[in-house]
């Protein structure tokens, strides 16, 4: 396959997973929901399920370190709610 040949939605994908190296630029929660959303929409379910689970780890984080508002956290729980 061309790297011309790739769809936009693929295009995409790799920019979003490309984005988590800069976990310290971009917040590590949102990315790896970008990211896990993009890939399952092109149909990478192994990564996208890798980067749910990553995901997750990251709100239970935030929930015991308490480094949220308790806003943001119910509208994660509600996105991976609809995910699963």
């Amino acid at each position: 396959m061309s790297i011309f040949s790739t769809s936009t939605q693929e295009t995409a994908a790799k920019l979003s997973v490309s984005l988590l190296r800069h976990s310290d630029v971009v917040p590590a929660d949102k990315a790896f929901y970008e990211a896990g959303a993009a890939a399952r929409d092109v149909g990478w379910n192994n990564m996208a399920f890798v980067f749910f689970n990553r995901f997750e780890i990251e709100l239970k984080v935030m929930t015991k370190s308490g480094k949220f508002f308790d806003f943001k956290l119910l509208f994660w729980q509600k996105e991976l709610k609809k995910i699963i």
